[in-house]
């Protein structure tokens, strides 16, 4: 289902959560595929990492629902949370790395550093009507081989 292996040298995932992992904020609709794509990363990447417009605290209250409800693995629950300001996702906020050792995956271009978008893995956007047979994770994790 997923390729284990990749290229280069990027050692951090960076996963935004509203459209991308879930629905939203005020409606944690997880996309199908969830827990398996997280455990993917992790296997994949040295660090995977939240970089999301929601305040650390309501995310830590979706993780955690998240994790009871079994839709994502118990580490998911104490994720790095990158601090970020402004409209744009800089990679530069990511502790200890230079942006070429991160991806950002994202569904909305609007965010993402306009000399970064090389490190960025487009994802559409996950909302109402939810289908269930979406398979972006798969399709994520297959341009991400295919490109580092």
């Amino acid at each position: 289902m997923y390729s284990t292996k990749h290229k280069s040298v990027i050692k951090i995932i960076a996963l935004d959560l509203e459209g991308t992992l879930i629905a939203s904020a005020n409606n944690p609709v997880p996309r199908p595929g969830l827990y398996q794509f997280l455990q993917w990363c992790k296997k994949n990447f040295k660090q995977v990492v939240i970089y999301t417009c929601v305040d650390e605290p309501i995310f830590r209250s979706i993780a955690n629902k998240l994790v009871i409800n079994e839709a994502v693995p118990s580490w998911f629950r104490e994720i790095k949370y990158v601090e970020w300001d402004g409209m744009i996702k800089d990679l530069y906020n990511i502790d200890g790395i230079e942006p070429e050792q991160a991806i950002i995956v994202d569904d909305m271009e609007i965010f993402i550093s306009e000399n970064q978008k090389s490190q960025w893995i487009e994802i559409k956007t996950f909302d109402f009507p939810y289908p269930e047979d979406d398979n972006e994770f798969i399709r994520v994790a297959n341009a991400i081989r295919e490109k580092f």
